[in-house]
């Protein structure tokens, strides 16, 4: 069943198309991210989602609710949506409390303090609620505004860039902590961000955005093991590009020699394509004699970086230990071979 659906809409900003006949579902208690470079359309429509950017045209349904469309406009306060804000947006000479209860103006005193209560023991937070936003760590702020979010039981959470104001160190554990917390809330979510490693870690599917249209959407691993085009591939990692020729149902013939796919490629036998791979995909393993020069190696923690040359081009490989020596003999990792056509 879907929480959201986004049919087919266009937004104007100063004069110029931001968003083209842009269409997107978000299931219930689906988690959604919105991947792209800055100024390629991602929180234009997430303020058209929350009503803050008018359509040129198109339609936005919440569950069985018409937002936007033709004639019909709900304002932002009765569409059940719940904002989180890239700067917290938390009013400084208020308290938690007061932060997390803002928007409880039809509630009682007692029965809007329980709920702020519970607001904050979700987000972890119980008996800070006397303290201003300038005595919190931005992670704290960053869950006062989630609970503020929270305390309205939206149907659906819009956040913009929440986690670029978080310490580094913070940040995953912020994310994780988030997550579990909308999924244990049922609640769907959009969340925007031109950071890859959070949207791996936060979203259940991505849409990668590029000027103003989505070019692909799927699952996180999807999109980076079967990335559609060149555009998708490099935004989402590293990647290396080899000549390939099909020989058949499964196979091609590189320069590295005969790399062979886990199912089959669906191209013809005998076109000249090109073989996409991803640094992870290569294994090396140092020789004395024949193999690949290796030209530079680079020890960054977790993995080791390596380029070696292969038929006079720059091949990147990502390895898990430095290399003894200056030669390596190369093999591919089984996986589904990713083909695209050669460029002009």
């Amino acid at each position: 069943m879907s929480c959201l659906q986004v049919e087919n809409v266009s937004c104007r900003y100063n004069g110029r198309d931001v968003l083209e006949q842009l269409s997107l579902t978000v299931a219930d208690n689906e988690i959604v991210c919105l991947l792209g470079a800055s100024g390629c359309g991602k929180t234009t429509l997430l303020k058209a989602i929350a009503g803050l950017q008018p359509l040129a045209n198109g339609v936005i349904r919440l569950g069985s609710t018409l937002l936007d469309g033709p004639e019909t406009n709900v304002p932002p306060e009765a569409r059940q949506i719940g904002m989180i804000f890239q700067d917290y947006a938390l009013f400084p000479h208020l308290t938690v409390a007061e932060n997390v209860g803002f928007g409880l103006t039809q509630s009682d005193r007692p029965a809007r303090q329980h709920q702020v209560n519970q607001a904050l023991a979700l987000v972890n937070l119980e008996g800070l609620g006397e303290r201003y936003p300038h005595q919190l760590s931005g992670g704290q702020q960053q869950r006062v505004a989630i609970a503020r979010a929270l305390v309205c039981k939206p149907k659906l959470m819009l956040l913009d860039e929440p986690f670029s104001n978080i310490d580094t160190q913070v940040r995953m554990k912020l994310i994780l902590e988030i997550r579990t917390l909308l999924k244990q809330q049922g609640i769907g979510a959009i969340f925007v961000s031109h950071s890859k490693e959070e949207a791996f870690a936060f979203a259940d599917r991505l849409a990668l955005f590029r000027a103003g249209h989505i070019e692909q959407v799927g699952q996180p691993e999807q999109l980076y093991r079967r990335p559609q085009n060149r555009f998708v591939a490099e935004f989402l990692g590293g990647v290396n590009y080899l000549t390939a020729t099909v020989v058949d149902s499964h196979c091609v013939q590189t320069a590295l020699g005969r790399v062979c796919g886990s199912e089959p490629h669906g191209r013809a036998i005998g076109e000249q394509l090109q073989l996409m791979l991803r640094p992870q995909q290569l294994q090396l393993e140092h020789v004395q004699e024949g193999g690949w020069e290796v030209l530079e190696q680079q020890f960054l923690g977790h993995h080791c970086r390596v380029v070696f040359t292969c038929a006079g081009q720059r091949i990147e490989a990502s390895i898990g230990e430095p290399l003894a020596g200056k030669r390596a003999r190369v093999t591919v990792a089984a996986h589904a071979l990713v083909l695209f056509e050669p460029l002009p």
